[in-house]
């Protein structure tokens, strides 16, 4: 009887010393990074159109929405003359960027969203199908002529020219950018239009 209880205590104290210690040395499990970092293409760019939404506003009233066109210093004027920076923010930066400098200067509360306008590059020049087509997000130079179908037999392919949004020109060999994507194959972003010379016979 006694060798019993002298068992049923040993296993008692064994649980209590070593549930305390299983607490201690498992590390809280860490969530998922799930935002991750803000893409080059998904930042607003001069020449960019937006409809600004207001919502709950209460008195003095205001418009229901705007409609706008980032300039080429990148930012916008909006209701009651306030001037903001677009060119260079995502589209939830811009909206929190409107909604602080609105309320508690000229608003109790306000709902502000801005959406971008349709998103668009041109490829023209010598490639199969040219044309305006739809910016999707992570766009080369490469990919951009492959969406147009292509160089033509007689295209140029080292000297491609990039005319972007705000006016800049910059020059793509695509041979070099075939055989080293990472740093020659340029990104291409909405408002961007590549221009493919024909081949001098």
């Amino acid at each position: 009887m006694r060798s019993w209880r002298v068992a049923a205590v040993s296993v008692l104290l064994m649980l209590l010393v070593g549930m305390p210690g299983c607490r201690t040395t498992q590390e809280p499990e860490r969530l998922p990074d799930i935002d991750g970092p803000i893409r080059s293409s998904e930042l607003l760019r001069p020449g960019d159109a937006l409809l600004v939404v207001y919502r709950d506003i209460p008195m003095p009233p205001a418009p229901e929405q705007e409609q706008v066109q980032v300039r080429d210093d990148g930012s916008i004027t909006l209701h009651l003359g306030q001037r903001f920076q677009a060119a260079g923010k995502s589209l939830s930066q811009l909206e929190e960027d409107i909604r602080d400098a609105y309320v508690g200067k000229f608003y109790q509360r306000m709902t502000v969203t801005v959406h971008a306008g349709d998103r668009m590059f041109t490829v023209d020049g010598a490639v199969r199908q040219p044309g305006r087509f739809p910016y999707q997000g992570q766009m080369t130079v490469l990919r951009a002529i492959t969406t147009a179908s292509g160089f033509t037999d007689f295209a140029s392919r080292r000297k491609v020219e990039i005319i972007r949004a705000n006016g800049e020109r910059e020059f793509v060999d695509c041979l070099e950018a075939r055989d080293n994507p990472r740093e020659k194959d340029l990104e291409i972003f909405p408002g961007d239009y590549i221009f493919v010379p024909q081949s001098v016979l």
